[in-house]
């Protein structure tokens, strides 16, 4: 088997795709940095290599990189305001009072790591957007703001009316999600489907390029199931959730299954296809218990109270 360098490797499936140097390296580094990459002649940080492939479909966990000991301080300290931040979106009740200082302090600590740095920025502005405050979440306009100013720090020239040209690395499409979100959670639902559907039609156009990334389908086909179930398309809704379903099946990437399943319960519930809806909102019941999600689990209950008036037993 023929050994490629890693830049030698970038260029030769750039030009396959027919993508320029110039869209490629967009937001991440210069067209000369990229040039020089691909010949051999520097090197670039882990971020942006990883990114590059991304963009590319290339697999990104196959390579070795030597990390400076900046950068490895920068990666554990992204990942554990990450930690923190899921910690947070997990509790509930007087746990999520206590897990607020933490995700605080992580983000500090990430924020002075990186002022400078457009993933480290990028990084703190998602999760500043999406957990809000301790008073609660910020104003739609300012929430979205923030998300478009982040995914704008590594694609400058990002546009809600064009999300489906990219290309994109797999975190620009998690923030295109949480863009779809936003537009949900303000009840904004034309423009939250419109957003869903352009970035499900991106990688469906991508498929085979883009395949190691089937992982998101599912969680764009949850989002916008959930939202299409809000507005009375429960159809659509039940079809695009099955497809997602699929996927998720397919790839081996489960953590998605009880929001697709979720959709499809409140759907048949509003259907009048009360056992399905039962036996559909049972399992989401128990694999939210077993995941130990105990705010969506919550919530779940609440609602399974609110429109069936039962409750399912720990």
């Amino acid at each position: 088997m023929q050994e490629l360098r890693l830049g030698e490797m970038v260029r030769r499936r750039r030009e396959e795709l027919n993508i320029n140097q110039d869209d490629l390296c967009e937001g991440l580094c210069d067209r000369s940095a990229l040039s020089r990459f691909e010949n051999g002649h520097q090197a670039l940080s882990r971020k942006r290599v990883v990114a590059l492939l991304q963009r590319l479909g290339l697999p990104d966990d196959r390579f070795y990189a030597l990390l400076s000991e900046d950068e490895l301080v920068l990666e554990a300290a992204e990942r554990e305001a990450r930690d923190a931040s899921i910690a947070l979106e997990r509790a509930s009740g007087e746990e999520r009072g206590a897990a607020w200082p933490r995700f605080r302090e992580k983000l500090a600590a990430l924020e002075a790591l990186g002022p400078d740095n457009p993933f480290i920025r990028q990084c703190t502005l998602s999760l500043r957007a999406v957990q809000g405050t301790e008073e609660g979440p910020y104003p739609f306009e300012e929430r979205l703001g923030m998300l478009q100013e982040a995914i704008r720090l590594t694609v400058p020239r990002f546009d809600l009316e064009r999300v489906g040209l990219g290309p994109y690395s797999a975190e620009e499409l998690r923030l295109i999600k949480q863009i779809a979100s936003t537009y949900t959670e303000a009840g904004r639902y034309e423009e939250a489907v419109r957003v869903y559907r352009m970035a499900l039609e991106y990688l469906e156009a991508n498929g085979q390029r883009l395949s190691q990334y089937a992982y998101l389908k599912p969680t764009y086909a949850a989002g916008c199931g959930n939202v299409l179930s809000r507005i009375g398309r429960y159809q659509e809704a039940l079809e695009i959730t099955e497809e997602g379903l699929l996927v998720s099946i397919e790839s081996r990437r489960y953590h998605v299954v009880a929001s697709l399943l979720w959709v499809q319960a409140y759907c048949r519930y509003c259907m009048g296809e009360r056992e399905k809806c039962i036996s559909l909102y049972r399992q989401v019941h128990y694999m939210l218990a077993a995941t130990r999600d105990m705010a969506r689990l919550q919530y779940l209950d609440e609602e399974n109270k609110k429109i069936l008036g039962i409750e399912f037993p720990d």
